[in-house]
């Protein structure tokens, strides 16, 4: 005996392109809701910066070049800190330093968080520095603006200096 396929009911071509679009219509919806709700946890969002807002709220602006970092347990039970080195040229704002501290966040060997801000040694350029509120004498960079390289910061410094100077 064979087995004969049941015939499909028939969709006229104006009921299958109706279904197709309430399809497209259907994936759109959930990709839009997927995109608003599913990553707003996911991705860091910073709030910019204008030029006056970084000089009043940095303690510490200098010119300097990223030398590199280490990794240091800094109690018994394996807390671990990340310094980076800022090797400083000149101070714009603050005590003057040859050196100083970065706290930077610690990375493990994982998907990296999307509001770390990482950087590469030999990178030079402006430096606005706020106090770490974790170790005496470690600084923090906690935003992108709080960066400038050196190719940028050529053109603002004018004005940069001028917000100083007021």
């Amino acid at each position: 005996m064979i087995a004969m396929r049941q015939p499909r009911p028939y969709l006229s071509p104006q009921s299958h392109s109706r279904f197709n679009l309430l399809k497209f219509r259907l994936l759109l919806v959930a990709a839009t809701l997927l995109t608003v709700f599913g990553s707003s946890g996911l991705q860091a969002m910073w709030a910019g910066m204008s030029d006056a807002e970084l000089v009043e709220k940095s303690v510490l602006i200098v010119k300097a070049t990223y030398i590199g970092s280490t990794q240091i347990s800094v109690d018994k039970h394996g807390k671990v800190l990340k310094l980076g080195v800022l090797a400083v040229e000149e101070t714009l704002k603050g005590d003057t330093q040859q050196m100083l501290l970065l706290h930077l966040p610690v990375l493990t060997g994982g998907p990296q968080r999307s509001d770390a801000i990482l950087f590469r040694p030999g990178q030079k350029g402006l430096w606005f520095l706020k106090k770490s509120g974790l170790y005496e004498g470690s600084y923090l960079v906690d935003h992108p603006q709080r960066f400038i390289p050196v190719h940028y910061m050529n053109r603002r410094i004018g004005t940069l200096r001028k917000l100083l100077e007021q």
